[in-house]
């Protein structure tokens, strides 16, 4: 068989491949790498990561086939998580009501108030989960939603991993009051990492950089959770909210991106 024929045949295989693939894969199965969880989601149902955040949501479609709705969000909770969950089991509102479950095998928590339902349980990494549930989604699919979810044991990382810390420092000024718009600009700053302690607050300095003239900076750090400041008349500058508290970032095993932004705008 000559040069030509064995491509030919190399391409057939290939689609054939494709086809099978395409007909044995099943379309309500998911997965998200940031949370290390997997499952399968009810009929009709669909999800999208975000990327550059902990979190992803999750769609049902809507009953005219004509657009889908937000039927429920996967997000972590890492500020003091164990408080969150004494604080909901101890001291839930009086609209609320907390129930202990089992997801997985993993102690978790429902807490039903009149207006969604939201499950706390953390995966084999650590992180404390929340799941929430909008009103609108039928119960009976949320119960096949949760007894198809799995927690995923997370890659073990060497102990003198390395992993990238990048982002950008931006400057925002002026009269950002409506219906005024205002754009930051990246800024060259001097950019200080610190250690976080269990209730993220900034510790002992680890890192400092200067970022270039765009605002661009660039650290390698091992795991851990940190605090990202960005010096302007020597004052540190933080971005105020995330998934890990003001001025907080997490790495657990892979490079991440953050932002700060020195915000000297009228609002």
């Amino acid at each position: 068989m000559n040069r030509v024929g064995i491509a030919i045949v190399l391409v057939l295989v290939a689609v054939a491949a494709a086809i099978v693939f395409g007909l044995t894969r099943d379309p309500s199965s998911f997965r998200s790498k940031q949370f290390l969880i997997t499952g399968r989601m009810p009929k009709d149902w669909s999800f999208r990561e975000h990327p550059g955040s902990l979190g992803f949501s999750v769609s049902r479609a809507h009953p005219t086939g004509r657009s889908t709705r937000s039927a429920a969000w996967v997000k972590a909770v890492i500020a003091d998580p164990e408080a969150t969950l004494e604080s909901w089991r101890n001291r839930p509102p009086s609209t609320h009501r907390v129930t202990d479950v089992t997801i997985d095998s993993q102690p978790a928590m429902q807490v039903q108030s009149p207006t969604e339902r939201t499950y706390y349980v953390k995966n084999h990494r650590g992180d404390l989960l929340s799941i929430r549930f909008v009103e609108a989604t039928p119960v009976n699919e949320i119960d096949e939603f949760m007894a198809n979810l799995r927690l995923l044991p997370g890659r073990p990382v060497d102990p003198d991993a390395r992993f990238e810390l990048s982002g950008t420092v931006s400057l925002l000024t002026g009269n950002c009051m409506p219906p005024a718009e205002c754009k930051p600009l990246g800024v060259q700053r001097e950019v200080v990492v610190r250690g976080a302690g269990p209730n993220l607050s900034a510790g002992e300095e680890v890192s400092r950089a200067l970022s270039d003239r765009d605002g661009d900076f660039e650290f390698e750090l091992p795991p851990g959770r940190y605090h990202v400041f960005a010096i302007e008349d020597g004052k540190e500058w933080c971005t105020s909210s995330g998934p890990f508290g003001p001025c907080g970032v997490r790495i657990v095993d892979r490079d991440i991106e953050t932002s700060v932004v020195i915000d000297r705008a009228s609002h």
